[in-house]
Formats: structure tokens, C-alpha cells, sequence
């Protein structure tokens, strides 16, 4: 089909179906070893409103999906199922998803329910970037969300919640996790607590320093001149029964040292 340069206000190809079938509406079958496209489409003049592709489905969808990719694949295939290539220079997003309906599903659900090496989801930065890897702007938060929420069952073993392993040098000028607090509240930066009451036997918060010639404190707490008098470095409230020795604070030194344990220079 070879349009000219005339102005068109109907379809090209139009394909209409009012009838209950079973059959495809448009089937493209290759069952030979192609180096072509099945479908190609080429935008080289691109109209401002128009789109390349558009599924307008009704209301009334119930079971059915509306793009639906079976892949049959092993391990010996060199490309993804979905490969999105921006060679251009834009402002845009190359994936944009807005949800203007009240939705009680998930905007993006990942089911892994086999056992798979892979990650679920991996990003590789690889060049010089001044954006953020992940960005979670949270500008109108509903009072029962949470921004980052991670729902662990209790089968899990070596594994761990958040990990971070870094590897900067002394030339990195930004810590590993920064929290930076701007608004005034009466919340806590971070909470630890245990709503269930059980009876763990690990350490809430567990600082090992590794035997290297290590020149920085484990905890720094520095109480800036602004602050005054209003503000205290470590706070114990105890409300239960204490008969372990050493409750508030316990010092095991096994090594050798010339220096006094604790030092307070007023």
C-alpha cells in the first residue's frame, strides 16, 4: 500500500470483527530462519500526535491481557524478549506509566516462582551519570503507604534484606547511605523495633571493623553548636526486669592497651 502525499482521515487497513470467533485477527507465521523483521515498522517522519503503535481497549476487559509475549527460549538465545534502544539524545522517559484510576493492583508484579540464578531486576551504570540509579519522588504519600516496603516470610535463611557492597577508595567524596533530614517532625530517622515480641538472641545493630589499620570511629556522634543544650548522644530507658550484668553498657577487652577505655576530654 503506497500513499501519497494526499491527506487521509480514514484507515489504511481496517480489519472489523463483530462476530464471537476463535480465530486470530492477523496471523504472521515464519517458520524458516529469517534475518528479517516479522513486523517493521519505520518512523522516519513521524507526525506530532500520532503514535506508532495503539491498544485502545474497553472498559469491560475482564480475563484477557492486552500484549502478551510466550517465550519458549533456552539459554542458548543471545537477545531479551523486549530490547528498547534510545540512540537519540532526549528529556523524555523511555517507559512512562500513568495511573490515573484508583488501582488495587501492582503498577509492576514480578513473579519468580522457580529457581533462577538471575536477578529480578538489574541495573548497570556504566557511564558517567549525574541521575539517580532508582528515584522515588514522594511528593503526595497516602497516610498508609510506604515509600520502599520489603515483606520477608519467615523461611529466610542466608540471605539478606538490603545489602551494600562497596568498593570506593579514599577518593569518594559521598558516604555509602546518606540520609538527609530537611523537615522538622517528631519521628524517628530509623526505628528498630519488634512488634511481635520475639525473643531474638542476635544483635539489633551488630558493627564489626575488620582488622585493618582502620583510623575512623565506629560511631561518630557530633552535636553541632545550633543544637544547644536540647539534645543528648545516648539515651537508655529501661522498663522491664534487668538481671543481666552489664544492661546499660559492657566492655570485653582481650587485647592490649595503654590507653584509658573511656576518655572524656571537657
Amino acid at each position: 500500500i503506497t500513499s501519497g502525499a494526499m491527506i487521509r482521515t480514514t484507515d489504511a487497513i481496517s480489519f472489523i470483527d463483530s462476530g464471537t470467533s476463535s480465530g486470530d485477527m492477523m496471523e504472521l507465521q515464519a517458520s524458516g530462519i529469517t534475518t528479517g523483521n516479522m513486523l517493521f515498522l519505520n518512523n522516519d517522519a513521524m507526525v506530532a500526535t500520532g503514535h506508532l503503535l495503539v491498544v485502545d481497549n474497553a472498559a469491560d476487559r475482564t480475563s484477557t491481557s492486552l500484549l502478551v509475549l510466550n517465550d519458549a527460549a533456552d539459554a542458548s538465545a543471545s537477545a531479551p524478549m523486549i530490547d528498547i534502544n534510545p540512540t537519540g539524545i532526549t528529556d523524555e522517559s523511555v517507559l512512562n506509566i500513568d495511573v490515573s484510576a484508583a488501582s488495587s493492583g501492582a503498577i509492576i508484579d514480578i513473579n519468580a516462582s522457580t529457581t533462577s540464578s538471575s536477578n529480578l531486576v538489574n541495573l548497570d551504570i556504566s557511564g558517567a551519570t549525574t541521575g539517580h540509579g532508582i528515584f522515588i519522588n514522594n511528593d503526595a504519600m497516602v497516610a498508609t503507604g510506604h515509600a520502599f516496603y520489603i515483606d520477608s516470610d519467615a523461611d529466610r535463611s542466608s540471605t539478606s534484606l538490603f545489602r551494600i557492597d562497596d568498593v570506593a577508595d579514599a577518593t569518594a567524596s559521598a558516604p555509602a547511605m546518606l540520609v538527609d533530614y530537611q523537615g522538622v517532625t517528631d519521628e524517628n530517622v530509623f526505628k528498630l523495633d519488634s512488634t511481635t515480641d520475639a525473643a531474638w538472641t542476635s544483635n539489633i545493630i551488630d558493627v564489626d571493623s575488620g582488622t585493618g589499620a582502620a583510623t575512623g570511629n565506629l560511631v561518630d556522634l557530633n552535636i553541632e553548636a545550633a543544637s544547644g543544650g536540647d539534645v543528648q548522644g545516648i539515651v537508655i530507658n529501661a522498663s522491664g526486669p534487668l538481671d543481666q550484668a552489664g544492661w546499660a553498657m559492657e566492655v570485653n577487652a582481650t587485647g592490649i592497651f595503654t590507653v584509658p577505655v573511656i576518655d572524656v576530654d571537657i
